[in-house]
């Protein structure tokens, strides 16, 4: 399962068609070419991934064709095919009928797009992944074109394609960049009820009422600029499309929610009218200045109007009747009137209702497959709308989008909307949205057995002290489960082998920051992860996690996760460090489905500063081996042989420190503290346990000679005995200017020791202050002084309170429970995308506590 292509290739056809698709909405409203060139790349992108997914997998070719060009299980497969084959008959039989090659074959391009980008589409938004960038996107976007809608109104200007409009000040019709004011009410119908719901929906997630209130402020003044933006259009079909939009979402909603929409659809009704009187009596005033003409008249429906569209829509009835099985082919229609025009009236390229238009180009056998398509979507997003009310905001996005849709294809009875190649993609493109996000929401609906962890191959990338001290507990279990564990580090790793669990080395500097060699250091992950081809790829650290998660993804990996275990940023200041290391984890958590955390604090930071989106925030926890780090299991007699074998006496109290030779562990001011005490008593030891992993950053021994204790004081490197050291230890200071959640100070817990630690997040959570132990502040070694001191002139208080903790550590720190909620967040975490995977998303997964 592990080595099937298809499972490699798809995952990063997805990324490629998101971030094509990206460009698509982004630049569609003021670039036809854009739009064009977007839909180019996605269709040879998608006819190159299928066509290499079946060339390269050689073991299952009995695989069905849709598979291989990644197609959502649509049950409507059928019908397009129909509705393909009926245009393909359309134009040949007009061809064969004397019409120009050329131009059949364009219109067959047009029709034919359609699809294109409306499978491409479903498939990408069938992983919910996608679902909250690209709203994002969208609402970037609208929010663009509504600036420019505003500035247009007021200065005449089009600031996005940078030229001066032709109407006199203030503009009548607003048009904003789009080549005429339908297409950009068009716009606006399809755009604005899910952009809506998605920032309804986040304003929920704030957690503090003042940016709620401000944000919801925000959006309340821009939903009114761009009702005000649709009014100025001045579409009388886009207004009957908004009002039917909004009496679907009044379907969905709440009782008291509908009221209000219901009193905003009597307000919207009276818009139009008000707009006709100001501008009535502005042109009254000063005719010269503000030349209205006809448009004071555009929302009354006069006789002369009525008379228009009837004569356009008998003009597409006959053709239609000319040739009503096949058409007269597609793109013909221009030709077709141009040869047959309505005496004493000016020939227009459009029926201005799509449906007679389709019609006259495709005939009934082209056009009852159409209708039943556009049906199909509707009925699905309907079902799945009444069905599923557990995501939410998957559920509200699909809400809007289905409103946008109905009110387009209301528009379209009047308009030309399905021969505009803007409106018309957008329509597609977020049908296919729609669909894939019911399918999405129908899937997790689905109360499936989740697959076992045995059926995967999983990669942990760590550094090589983290892989052996912190990793190995969940790579041994996952092993015993029957996945496939694999351990990456880099080559300064001193084995080959991890409980009998492979490890594979890379070069890949962990400490240093050199663009070339990290360029690549990606480049080698990339090709690591493509030749062993994973199903999970679980990285650790910082560089690891950042890079390891851009390269997983990069290289097509299903499922891409990873462990905060700290976070490296400091809080209370706004640097420009803080800004880049959030820029990244925003970065690479888009491009993971799970972010694990052991720390509680870090889980809430990184909520609160939406650096991790809630839906992929894992909150895991930390654990030990309770049965290792047991104090019954040693004796008094062994304390002493181990006091003995490491030269201190029997009557010698000693004080620990457990860390990496670092400086932000804090043996500065341990070495400053402890200088006092070995002055004041005779019979102390300073016991140093640490890595002998070489860092730029690492402090020497000759800390100790520095500060006058190094006759007192014993370095330990790479020890396997810790709880016979623990179990030795009076007291263990651990001031640390920064930590996840501590094993360290679990173990001491665990073992009876006293511990003095800083007053930081993740001490916190394990020592509380004069009931487990002491905190003292960072970086005051006088504080530190005073906390050990105390420690060792009050020797019966420190063990009530280590006793206590003990009992602390061993009811919430065992590294059973946090396997246990790893395998609870792996099973949720991995979505249903893979060909292998049949799993919850992670959305559910946000009260793991």
């Amino acid at each position: 399962m592990g080595d099937e292509p298809v499972s490699r290739i798809l995952p990063l056809t997805r990324f490629l068609f998101f971030a094509a698709f990206c460009f698509f909405v982004f630049c569609l409203p003021f670039s036809k070419a854009c739009v064009e060139i977007a839909v180019a790349i996605i269709f040879a992108g998608w006819l190159l991934s299928g066509i290499g997914a079946f060339f390269l997998d050689r073991r299952e070719l009995r695989r069905s064709f849709f598979s291989y060009f990644g197609f959502p299980p649509l049950t409507i497969h059928g019908v397009v095919l129909l509705f393909l084959l009926a245009l393909t008959a359309s134009a040949l039989a007009s061809i064969l009928s004397g019409m120009e090659a050329p131009i059949v074959m364009r219109g067959w391009i047009k029709y034919g797009k359609w699809f294109v980008v409306f499978y491409t589409s479903a498939e990408l938004f069938r992983h919910p992944r996608w679902l909250r960038p690209m709203m994002k996107i969208m609402t970037a976007g609208l929010g663009l074109i509504i600036f420019d809608a505003l500035i247009q109104f007021i200065f005449d200007y089009d600031f996005l394609r940078g030229y001066t409009t032709s109407r006199p000040f203030p503009i009548p019709r607003l048009k904003a960049c789009f080549d005429s004011e339908n297409a950009f009410a068009a716009y606006l119908i399809l755009t604005l009820p899910p952009v809506f719901f998605a920032l309804f929906h986040w304003i929920q997630d704030f957690k503090l009422k003042k940016n709620k209130m401000l944000t919801g402020l925000g959006t309340a003044l821009w939903l009114c600029f761009s009702l005000f933006a649709l009014a100025q259009t001045r579409t009388r079909s886009a207004w009957l499309g908004i009002l039917f939009s909004l009496l679907v979402l009044c379907t969905f909603i709440r009782k008291r929610a509908a009221v209000m929409l219901l009193a905003t659809m009597v307000c919207i009704v009276f818009v139009p009218f008000a707009l006709n009187g100001i501008n009535e009596k502005l042109s009254r005033k000063n005719p010269d200045f503000y030349k209205v003409e006809r448009d004071e008249e555009v929302f009354r429906f006069s006789s002369e109007d009525i008379f228009e569209r009837m004569t356009l829509w008998k003009q597409a009835w006959g053709i239609f009747k000319k040739q009503p099985w096949f058409g007269a082919g597609p793109n013909t229609y221009n030709v077709m009137i141009t040869r047959n025009p309505i005496p004493d009236y000016q020939v227009t390229p459009y029926a201005h209702n799509s449906y007679l238009q389709v019609l006259a180009e495709l005939g009934v056998v082209g056009t009852l497959p159409l209708l039943v398509i556009l049906a199909w979507v509707i009925a699905v997003c309907w079902k799945t709308l009444w069905v599923d009310r557990n995501n939410l905001f998957a559920r509200n996005v699909l809400m809007g989008l289905l409103a946008g849709l109905i009110g387009l294809l209301i528009k379209a009875a009047f308009d030309t909307e399905f021969h505009s190649l803007q409106r018309i993609l957008l329509f597609w493109f977020l049908a296919g949205m729609a669909v894939g996000t019911a399918l999405s929401l129908e899937k997790n609906k689905k109360k499936s057995a989740a697959v076992p962890l045995k059926k995967l191959k999983i990669v942990h990338a760590a550094n090589y002290q983290s892989l052996q001290n912190l990793i190995q507990p969940h790579m041994r279990h996952q092993k015993l489960q029957g996945c496939e564990v694999v351990g990456l580090t880099s080559r300064q790793a001193p084995y080959d082998q991890l409980d009998g669990i492979r490890v594979e080395k890379i070069e890949f500097e962990a400490q240093s920051f050199q663009p070339a060699t990290e360029f690549m250091s990606f480049l080698r992950l990339m090709k690591f992860f493509y030749r062993e081809a994973p199903d999970v790829v679980h990285t650790h650290n910082v560089k690891f996690g950042v890079f390891g998660r851009l390269s997983a993804r990069a290289a097509g990996v299903p499922y891409v996760m990873h462990t905060a275990h700290g976070i490296y940023r400091t809080f209370g200041k706004q640097s420009f460090k803080n800004r880049l290391i959030d820029w990244l984890e925003k970065m690479c958590g888009f491009c993971c489905d799970a972010v694990f955390f052991v720390s509680p604090f870090d889980y809430e930071t990184y909520l609160k500063s939406n650096v991790v989106p809630a839906e992929k925030a894992l909150l895991m926890g930390n654990g030990i081996d309770l049965h290792r780090f047991d104090s019954l299991l040693m004796t008094e007699d062994a304390r002493k042989k181990k006091k003995e074998e490491l030269g201190i006496g029997p009557r010698t109290k000693v004080i620990g420190m457990v860390g990496r030779l670092v400086q932000d562990k804090g043996f500065s001011e341990f070495f400053e503290a402890t200088q006092k005490l070995v002055c004041q008593y005779d019979d102390i030891f300073l016991m140093i346990v640490s890595s002998s992993y070489q860092r730029a950053d690492n402090v020497s021994e000759s800390i100790a000679e520095k500060y006058g204790v190094k006759g007192k004081t014993l370095f330990l490197y790479d020890r396997e005995d810790m709880p016979a050291l623990y179990s030795i230890m009076d007291v263990l200071a651990h001031p640390s200017w920064r930590e996840g959640l501590p094993r360290v100070l679990m173990e001491a817990a665990s073992m009876g020791v006293f511990c003095v630690v800083t007053d930081i997040p993740g001490n916190r959570n394990v020592i509380r202050d004069e009931t487990y132990g002491k905190l003292v502040p960072v970086r005051q070694p006088e504080k530190l002084y005073e906390a050990l001191h105390w420690a060792l002139q009050h020797p019966e208080e420190c063990e009530r309170m280590a006793g206590r903790a003990q009992d602390y550590a061993r009811e919430n720190f065992d590294e059973h429970v946090m396997i246990d909620k790893l395998d609870e967040g792996y099973q949720k975490a991995i979505s249903g995308y893979a060909p292998h995977a049949k799993m919850v998303r992670c959305q559910e997964v946000s009260g793991l506590s």
